[in-house]
């Protein structure tokens, strides 16, 4: 074995159509969670719920 990586093809990742109604109940159940991480990740509170706003 040379220890070379062969490349691979890419691949085709298709997104599925999401029902936004089953979108907002995601949102609205995981809520709590979904505020803790964006508070981690920009640091302030109204940003973290302007991001994080129920559709």
């Amino acid at each position: 074995m040379s220890g070379e990586l062969t490349p691979r093809a890419p691949q085709e990742h298709h997104m599925a159509r999401r029902d936004p109604a089953d979108f907002a109940e995601f949102v609205a159940a995981r809520s709590p969670a979904l505020h803790r991480a964006a508070y981690l990740m920009v640091g302030e509170r109204g940003l973290a719920r302007d991001l994080v706003r129920r559709p």
